[in-house]
């Protein structure tokens, strides 16, 4: 396992074995729950808005508004917050439960390559999600709300790119 000590708290990442595919393996990454608090977009057509301190999540009400999006970065720049997620609910009778995009360009990323961001509510009884990250290498993740200890998870595929050792 490694710990990263984040403006968000502390983050780990561990190796999971996949007993499915040998010589594969899925990586589990541990983020802090974000209160966020919802507001909705008239300007928008219905589009609903959460923000949290540095973060704005843009709800959406299609996949196809997430996926086509063509971001105005310079507007981004903008808006309030460090952070904008574009995030819907997946059509009925798809596989994945929700999409998500990031952008972050006030941190040096147009658009962060690896983000998933759930639409959890407080109220939902769903603890278990599967994701689509729209990116251009396009990627599913699983997603586990852990409601009691305010953690979300993610996993998925990983491959390895690189080895190597570090001496302390």
């Amino acid at each position: 396992m490694v710990e990263f000590l984040t403006h968000s708290g502390i983050l780990t990442a561990k190796k999971l074995d996949d007993c499915e595919a040998k010589g594969s393996f899925f990586i589990e990454l541990n983020f802090p729950v974000i209160t966020t608090y919802k507001l909705v977009l008239k300007p928008l057509k219905g589009a609903t808005k959460s923000t949290s301190t540095d973060q704005i999540m843009v709800v959406l009400s299609s996949w196809e508004s997430v996926t086509d999006l063509q971001p105005r970065i310079d507007e981004i720049m903008k808006c309030p917050g460090k952070v904008m997620i574009v995030t819907a609910a997946a059509p009925q009778g798809s596989a994945y439960d929700f999409c998500s995009r990031l952008f972050a360009p006030k941190l040096g990323l147009n658009e962060c390559t690896l983000f998933i961001s759930t639409l959890l509510e407080p109220q939902d009884e769903q603890c278990d999600f599967l994701a689509y990250a729209v990116i251009p290498l396009s990627l599913s993740l699983k997603v586990h709300y852990d409601k009691e200890k305010q953690r979300v998870l993610l996993t998925g595929k990983a491959a390895t790119v690189m080895k190597g050792s570090i001496i302390i």
